[in-house]
């Protein structure tokens, strides 16, 4: 059974979203060998005294782009990025953001993604570029190591940044998508309360 490392981008202040997350990552369990990985260093609540935003963001943005949740998203997808660079290259290492709703069949294009011949699989209804968004995808060790030194300063919004850091890159993905982004369709609002 292939071993899948799934690198949960996290805001501590949405809890229920965690529980959600976690949930739905359980029924991979049955395909593969899951290790979820909580990236949430950054959250927004302690982030806004130890952050120089002159050196997260390029100095051509307006101030008013880099709320606490774009700085909070940038940085902690980057130490994703920057955990995924020092893994063996045979692994398999996919992000997702914690507000992520997983399709039915999230196994069989997550299994299809590995086999890709790829840097990166697009795993969210966002699979060609420009990216709309950024929900999930699969990064390979190596990619992630080429990404690492250009990766600051960034852009928001991030899926803008992050379209031009793989534009260098092989992209690919599945045929259909594994995930969905709650907070853009409106399903994370119906869990809040």
């Amino acid at each position: 059974m292939k071993t899948v490392f799934v690198y949960v981008v996290h805001m501590k202040g949405l809890a229920y979203r965690m529980k959600r997350v976690l949930c739905q990552l359980s029924a991979l369990n049955k395909h593969f060998n899951v290790t979820v990985v909580v990236s949430d260093h950054f959250d927004t609540k302690c982030i806004h005294e130890s952050v120089n935003l002159g050196e997260v963001f390029c100095k051509d943005q307006p101030a008013s782009s880099c709320t606490l949740n774009a700085v909070s998203s940038v940085l902690n997808h980057y130490e994703c990025i920057k955990h995924i660079s020092k893994a063996a290259d045979n692994d398999v290492h996919m992000v997702i953001d914690d507000d992520v709703f997983m399709f039915p069949d999230a196994p069989g294009q997550i299994q299809s993604a590995c086999s890709l011949e790829c840097d990166v699989a697009l795993l969210g209804l966002s699979r060609e570029m420009p990216l709309t968004s950024i929900e999930a995808y699969i990064l390979t060790p190596s990619a992630a190591r080429r990404l690492l030194g250009r990766f600051m300063p960034a852009r928001v919004p991030f899926n803008a940044h992050l379209t031009s850091l793989i534009s260098s890159l092989v992209v690919a993905s599945p045929a259909m998508p594994a995930f969905k982004e709650g907070s853009k369709t409106g399903e994370d609002a119906d869990l809040q309360s």
